[in-house]
């Protein structure tokens, strides 16, 4: 029997003597055309409220420790049970998420830092702490958080919004500015900064810019900063996902790839760019939401459609 071959899915072509295919779904691209997913099975308990977050962080000896966050709590899986646990500071409700935010997660060594901008940066040292407590040396509250070489890196501040902020050089509970690396950073154009991608360098997302972060050793300066896209930003604030060397995001010119912390690469354009701008609901920023699968060489765009419930995804692109 023979097999029939199948095109690459870019639903914004035309069918006409096309060698690309506009519908394929539920299955995962692989090197000879298209394989089958598994399917989907509950794993944990289910969560007191919906999920606005998660992270998974491994402890010294790679045990897995996996959070999430609800409109006012954290909460931690127990690997036994599989259930979750509260671990809340103080087991008690933190003030709620704004609308279109959702705590956002990073992990320093054994430490696993959650942050949203209506607390202050939480902190949790996996298989010793009992519950996040705040962290320590007084930084700014903040909407997003990483890790660039050394130093936590933190963006989306309460009333700064052009300004990111960063820890110490190998101590994130240091925020005192110019001691030992501590310092901020201010943006006057580009507009608001959505976010810092961060590994050995960091990649600072903006309304209408996106600049590379790169670190200068024995220089006062700590981190050199570099326009690599004018006029184009960051549309979807929890679309970007990192994966090896490659950060992917939604942009405001489609789905984009910055690789090596070179100028961005539109890997939508004349693929499905179209077809996504018209399926998906832009009303609900929090649910368009990047992943990538740590076993593989896959990432997922995952987004609520204008056909789906309202408050959860319905869709990815893979």
């Amino acid at each position: 029997m023979p097999v029939l071959p199948f095109g690459e899915w870019r639903p914004d072509l035309t069918d006409f003597q096309a060698e690309t295919t506009r519908s394929i779904i539920n299955v995962a691209p692989r090197a000879d055309g298209y394989g089958p997913l598994r399917k989907q099975q509950a794993y944990a308990g289910t969560l007191p409220a919906a999920c606005r977050g998660c992270f998974l962080g491994v402890d010294n000896v790679g045990n897995p420790a996996l959070f999430a966050g609800t409109l006012t709590r954290l909460y931690k899986m127990n690997n036994a049970t599989l259930a979750w646990e509260d671990v809340s500071k103080g087991g008690a409700a933190y003030v709620a998420l704004a609308t279109q935010d959702n705590w956002t997660f990073c992990q320093y060594n054994n430490q696993v830092v959650a942050c949203q901008r209506n607390v202050a940066p939480q902190v949790f040292t996996v298989a010793v702490s009992a519950a996040f407590a705040d962290l320590a040396g007084v930084p700014p509250q903040a909407a997003y958080c990483t890790v660039v070489q050394t130093q936590l890196v933190l963006s989306g501040l309460n009333n700064l919004p052009h300004r990111i902020q960063w820890s110490a050089k190998d101590d994130i509970t240091s925020w005192t500015l110019a001691l030992n690396g501590a310092d901020i950073q201010d943006f006057p154009d580009g507009g608001r900064v959505l976010g810092v991608a961060g590994g050995e360098f960091g990649v600072v997302f903006q309304d209408a810019a996106i600049r590379r972060m790169t670190f200068l050793p024995g220089s006062d300066l700590i981190f050199q900063f570099d326009r690599i896209a004018e006029g184009e930003g960051l549309r979807a604030p929890y679309s970007v996902v990192s994966a090896g060397s490659r950060v992917f995001y939604l942009g405001t010119a489609g789905h984009m790839m910055i690789m090596g912390g070179a100028a961005p690469v539109n890997i939508s354009k004349e693929r499905w760019s179209r077809f996504f701008n018209l399926d998906w609901d832009s009303q609900q920023l929090y649910l368009t939401q990047g992943a990538n699968e740590p076993n593989s060489s896959r990432v997922w765009f995952f987004y609520k459609s204008t056909g789906g419930q309202q408050n959860l995804f319905d869709k990815a692109i893979l």
